[in-house]
């Protein structure tokens, strides 16, 4: 499925101040899976709708629906980080989300969480002004970054390998 951007709708991305470690997480919810695979399962899959259902609010270009979908995926990160033990959603992600809400606007980790990059989003400038404005104040980083309007696409890289894709947002 191909879609843009909604022009509507316009995000933050903050710097949480820590770092988080992709291949430590994804060893870590390896093991979990391992010990729980039902569990896994369930929580994979509703995470896998709530992106199916995102996709199509963008598609359709229905910014109320995808903001509520946005909502229910961190919530749901944050289940998954509960039954596994992760920290997806950090106290750092807690203390953003917090002033994201505060603001009136949707806010989740980004990537594996526990750290790094998180994005707000919202179809009103004021308010996402107003946002980033309380996580500076708060310490935090807010970064100044768009979307590509081209999207994720897969390239081939020759100078590292004939053999290897590389995927790139740029």
């Amino acid at each position: 499925m191909s879609c843009a951007w909604p022009e509507t709708l316009e995000l933050c991305c903050v710097w949480s101040g820590t770092t988080a470690h992709t291949g430590t997480f994804l060893e870590r919810l390896d093991a979990w899976r391992e010990r729980s695979p039902a569990a896994f399962v369930t929580l994979m899959s509703d995470l896998g709708t709530l992106a199916e259902e995102a996709a199509k609010a963008i598609a359709d270009e229905n910014t109320a629906t995808l903001l509520v979908v946005m909502d229910a995926y961190a919530i749901a990160l944050d289940a998954l980080g509960q039954a596994s033990g992760l920290d997806i959603v950090s106290s750092e992600h807690r203390a953003i989300a917090f002033l994201a809400k505060a603001s009136g606007v949707t806010y989740k980790s980004s990537g594996a969480g526990g750290g790094d990059v998180g994005i707000a989003v919202s179809d009103d400038h004021d308010r996402l002004q107003q946002f980033r404005q309380r996580v500076a104040d708060a310490g935090f980083l807010p970064l100044d970054v768009t979307p590509d309007m081209r999207g994720l696409h897969v390239k081939s890289n020759n100078q590292k390998s004939k053999d290897k894709k590389w995927i790139s947002a740029t």
